[in-house]
């Protein structure tokens, strides 16, 4: 089963849209190696950038 055939995974993010905006094409079978290379492509490719520690006010990572 790929990542795409998973209705809990689609419902919640278009993954077409977010493997492009980190550019990645490679394989979508659930597996460890695709989890690291997803988690190493989107940590080049989006930085994480949030002032709220600075302002001591929580970081919120919810999908709304």
């Amino acid at each position: 089963m790929t990542l795409e055939q998973d209705p809990a995974a689609t419902d919640l993010i278009d993954l077409n849209a977010y493997f492009k905006r980190i550019h990645y094409d490679g394989d979508r079978t659930p597996t460890l190696n695709t989890l690291r290379a997803i988690q190493q492509q989107h940590t080049q490719t989006i930085a994480f950038e949030n002032l709220n520690p600075l302002l001591k006010q929580p970081v919120q990572f919810d999908l709304a």
